[in-house]
């Protein structure tokens, strides 16, 4: 045909006009027919739609292996989860980036999955001390290097410089 017809986009595909535009000269060229060049169209669409199905297929299975290599990291993980230590840690870390950012920060790492790569957790984990205030003390008694519980006997001078030295 001198002009083709608009051609049919298969579900969830949309056909860029620019696209037609440039095979349509190709199709007459082959002297196919409304059909024939339907066929085709329909056959670019679905290699399209399987391409983009496969490449998201592909970066969600590299994304739960990532998420499994942090879970195998014990320094990390409990085995199931972040261990809770490692997830305040972080979360503190990305808070300290003011609101705004934070909420950035935290979007763009869910778009780009980069949240889940074991190097970025483990360094986010480290930066986090650098960033942040550490806990505070716990009050379960005194300290093992130096003080002693009130009920104790005291220590000799000597002990108390040398705690090393056998007495």
């Amino acid at each position: 045909p001198e002009t083709y017809a608009e051609f049919k986009a298969p579900e969830g595909y949309t056909i860029d006009k620019a696209l037609i535009d440039q095979a349509a000269p190709i199709f007459k060229d082959l002297n196919l027919n409304q059909d024939q060049a339907q066929k085709l169209v329909e056959f670019y669409a679905k290699t399209q739609l399987e391409g983009a199905k496969s490449g998201e297929a592909n970066y969600n299975a590299m994304r739960e292996a990532w998420r499994g290599e942090v879970l195998k990291d014990t320094t990390l993980s409990s085995g199931t989860e972040l261990k809770p230590e490692v997830k305040q840690a972080i979360g503190r870390t990305v808070d300290s980036l003011g609101p705004e950012l934070a909420k950035e920060f935290r979007a763009t790492m869910d778009l780009t999955g980069a949240g889940d790569n074991p190097a970025f957790v483990r360094a986010m984990y480290k930066l986090s001390a650098f960033v942040t205030e550490g806990r505070p003390a716990s009050g379960k008694g005194p300290s093992p290097a130096g003080q002693q519980s009130p009920d104790a006997k005291p220590k000799s001078i000597a002990s108390a410089m040398y705690p090393n030295l056998p007495s």
